[in-house]
């Protein structure tokens, strides 16, 4: 970062509880459109592109809790409790193996958005900032100062 923030744009980090990533995301964390810009160097408008392109990777990169939180539940279920005087060893043994594949279909899944959702903000800023923001003279980028 070479010079000071000039402008901060706030989050709206209200999300959906229930939803299914890559298809019905519900609503999820986004950016105020029609943001004015603050800075002179930058006409009004110019960050519309900036914030809808965000907003779309928010959108896109969702993961609510649940369904899929219920194989985190099941995972845990299965390695914390004891069921073999129920389902005997066998069976424990199979839940445990059901409850390890529940609970890396949830970590992949996690992954995978949080993975879109880190490349999609880079892209998109490196997108504005190569078009817009150069031609300006000004830079967007994640974080401030300290992170």
């Amino acid at each position: 970062m070479s010079g000071s923030i000039l402008q901060s744009l706030p989050l709206d980090s209200a999300k959906a509880f229930w939803g299914l990533p890559f298809c019905a995301t519900g609503k999820q964390p986004s950016f105020p459109e029609d943001t004015q810009s603050l800075i002179p160097k930058l006409p009004s408008g110019a960050l519309d592109p900036l914030v809808r392109n965000l907003n779309k990777v928010l959108k896109d990169t969702g993961n609510p809790f649940f369904p899929l939180g219920l194989l985190w539940l099941v995972f845990c279920v299965s390695m914390f409790f004891d069921f073999k005087e129920f389902i005997g060893f066998e069976g424990h043994i199979m839940l445990r193996c059901f409850g390890i594949v529940c609970g890396l279909i949830w970590a992949i899944v996690g992954l995978i958005c949080q993975t879109k959702r880190k490349n999609g903000f880079r892209t998109s800023l490196e997108q504005w900032n190569g078009a817009e923001g150069a031609t300006h003279g000004v830079h967007a980028e994640i974080g401030g100062k300290d992170g």
